[in-house]
């Protein structure tokens, strides 16, 4: 007699496991690409500080290094529309669903695109469900044919629109202050790092100094805001470059073409060819979002007022 070496209780293991390892395990659903475009804000707690200038030429700069970028302006009289013509549109047709952001795209020197109306980037939560879903799918498409997104944000220290344009700029991949040497640049920056939200500031904040007149002068502002930062229990704030003085900066279009070797215009410009290069080495994507402006996070107000 052959010994009953399985137990019924056994045998009800072995019929367990055996059908737990003949179910096929599902597939892991594969999760989004990693993404490619960086966003970059020029912001200013200044008004005249040269932003719009800046950003313009920052992004002729980072195209003139092999990248594809696209530049959201904050207007259009003093962006890349002087070299493009009017535009078909702004942004805040296409958050009303009159246009869209291939619509609206103008192309620049050396393939950079434009949009102009990034003001109103900032309040794509205030649109309803339909229009801010289609607006983002709209701007993934766009993100993803770009290496960075770089805005114009302009003042952000007072007048219409400055809280919203703060907070764009701060929902970017990196947040770059412009500051010039005016008597009052430390306290107004220190004033805005203060005001920078802990839990959604950026990590780092890179300041540029535009128009300095020398090196020894636009890092003792740096050293300044840097300490006055520490002392506040502010953000860790980092130097990206300066800008030498240039009487006719205001006018100045700095071509794709070499603008010369011995006039300030072409220290302005190897200037500018340095910090986007800076920007392009140490600048990251957020792993976590799919957009370079963080909208799937953005919150959704109970009942939000609708643009359509």
């Amino acid at each position: 007699m052959i010994p009953d070496l399985l137990s019924r209780d056994t045998v009800g293991e072995f019929s367990t496991l055996w059908r737990a390892g003949s179910r096929q395990e599902p597939a892991p659903v594969p999760g989004p690409p990693p993404r490619r475009c960086r966003s970059v804000a020029l912001a200013s707690g200044q008004t005249g500080a040269g932003t719009s200038f800046l950003a313009r030429h920052l992004s002729l700069a980072l195209s003139r290094q092999g990248h594809a970028v696209c530049l959201l302006e904050e207007g259009t009289r003093d962006g890349i529309s002087l070299w493009t013509g009017s535009p078909a549109g702004q942004l805040a047709d296409v958050l009303a669903g009159h246009r869209t952001l291939s619509e609206i795209l103008q192309r620049g020197p050396g393939g950079l695109r434009s949009i102009a109306g990034a003001q109103s980037l900032a309040h794509v939560a205030e649109c309803s469900r339909h229009r801010r879903a289609d607006f983002i799918e709209q701007l993934l498409d766009l993100e993803a044919q770009c290496d960075f997104l770089v805005i114009d944000a302009g003042s952000v220290a007072a007048g219409d629109g400055a809280g919203s344009r703060w907070r764009l700029a701060q929902r970017t991949d990196a947040l770059c202050l412009v500051a010039t040497p005016e008597p009052q640049v430390v306290p107004e920056t220190l004033a805005l790092l203060r005001g920078l939200p802990g839990d959604t500031g950026p990590h780092t904040l890179r300041l540029i100094i535009n128009q300095a007149d020398s090196p020894e002068q636009a890092h003792g502002i740096l050293a300044r805001i840097q300490q006055g930062a520490r002392n506040h229990g502010g953000a860790l704030v980092t130097g990206v470059g300066y800008i030498p003085f240039d009487q006719a900066a205001s006018q100045a279009v700095l071509s794709p073409a070499s603008p010369g070797t011995t006039s300030s215009r072409a220290r302005a410009a190897r200037a500018i060819d340095q910090i986007a290069h800076r920007l392009a080495s140490t600048v990251q994507a957020d792993s976590h979002s799919p957009s370079s402006l963080s909208f799937p996070s953005l919150h959704v107000p109970s009942v939000a007022p609708s643009v359509v």
